[in-house]
């Protein structure tokens, strides 16, 4: 197995609210704005398609990848994103 390393930043600037002027709040909106989850897989799919081509064992390593319950380090199975 040889390593590659790619480096992925994720953002949490994803907003699904709005602002109501008449209340002077941010409330529930029906859609969200910014770098959001769907939006950041996407990228990370286009980022690493060329990997899954080459890797006839479908395990992955990964080193500090920080997500919303922490930073995590390991390795995985997949086959597709």
């Amino acid at each position: 197995m040889s390593d590659i390393s790619i480096k992925f930043v994720n953002t949490s600037m994803c907003s699904c609210t709005s602002y109501d002027e008449e209340t002077d709040e941010n409330i529930p909106s029906e859609f969200c704005y910014g770098d959001c989850w769907e939006e950041t897989v996407e990228d990370f799919r286009n980022i690493v398609a060329h990997l899954f081509e080459k890797n006839e064992t479908s395990w992955w390593r990964v080193k500090d990848l920080n997500l919303w319950d922490g930073n995590h380090s390991g390795f995985f199975y997949a086959e597709d994103v």
